[in-house]
């Protein structure tokens, strides 16, 4: 039923009408229109690519590899944000553009857990409290370039 059954008769019906159909039909081979409703489409999901990127692809606005998109949240009003997708400059999009997004997403939540473990190690390693932070001497070594260093190691999170 629907829109593609509608069309289907009504070309039946022209076609059936057309003068050079008309005349001699024994003989005339009648023209084969196929009409797929996409609704009963089968085969399409299983060709379309499962991929991250595909999935970047189809759920958000792109030009010319720089995506778009908005973010809400309850205390404050929609924000438009801009990424651009370069996998020279985005190491976890150059790891997993072309991997299965279920893949993907699980690696997010894993590299997500990493990150903010790393943060609160750097966290700890500060005197909290105080207006100006004082950093604690860990065993005699300036942990001020321990400081340095982890936060140098953390990803750059925009």
């Amino acid at each position: 039923g629907g829109a593609p059954e509608m069309v289907a008769r009504k070309l039946n019906k022209l076609i059936a009408e057309h003068p050079s159909t008309s005349t001699n039909k024994a003989q005339h081979n009648r023209p084969l229109l196929v009409l797929l409703d996409r609704n009963m489409d089968l085969i399409t999901p299983i060709q379309h690519s499962s991929t991250y990127q595909a999935l970047i692809d189809d759920l958000l606005t792109h030009n010319a590899n720089r995506v778009e998109f908005t973010v809400t949240s309850e205390t404050s009003r929609p924000s438009q944000k801009k990424f651009d997708l370069d996998a020279d400059e985005d190491p976890f999009y150059a790891r997993h553009k072309f991997n299965p997004f279920p893949e993907a997403i699980e690696s997010n939540g894993a590299e997500l857990e990493d990150v903010t473990s790393r943060e609160n190690a750097i966290r700890s390693k500060t005197v909290v409290g105080d207006v100006n932070p004082v950093v604690v001497q860990n065993g005699g070594t300036n942990a001020a370039s321990d400081l340095a260093s982890a936060v140098d190691s953390l990803p750059k999170l925009s």
